[in-house]
């Protein structure tokens, strides 16, 4: 429930801060005669303005600067997965070497096991 008070005051505050930015929308809400009228002319503004801030969005990401970034971001990313990618490989190598000297050394054992039986019965 906290989240969704924080969302309508977040709207409310953008809301009013577009109502504030804008005098021309101002003063066609004052001259408007009803509810209808003043979502006509609040729907109008926002379609027109919707469209400038998608292309002024548009332009930002397509910047020289914002695009330099992606690619360092791109880098980025490409180096930490590759050493991730490296870290896993050693310890699949280290888990390998383990059950390795592992399995020597109970097959040793086993083998000491098997010998000391066959001592132990005589059995030729």
């Amino acid at each position: 429930m906290k989240k969704f008070s924080f969302i309508i005051s977040t709207l409310g505050g953008a809301v009013l801060g577009y109502l504030a930015s804008n005098q021309r929308l101002r003063e066609e809400l004052t001259k408007a005669k009803g509810p209808n009228a003043t979502r006509k002319i609040l729907a109008g503004h926002l379609q027109k303005d919707g469209k400038r801030i998608g292309q002024d969005i548009r332009s930002f990401l397509e910047s020289a600067h914002v695009q330099k970034k992606i690619r360092g971001a791109q880098t980025l990313l490409q180096q930490q997965w590759q050493k991730a990618e490296g870290e896993i490989h050693h310890l699949f190598d280290k888990g390998k070497h383990e059950a390795e000297k592992f399995s020597r050394k109970t097959l040793r054992s086993a083998r000491s096991s098997v010998k000391r039986v066959k001592r132990l019965s005589k059995i030729p």
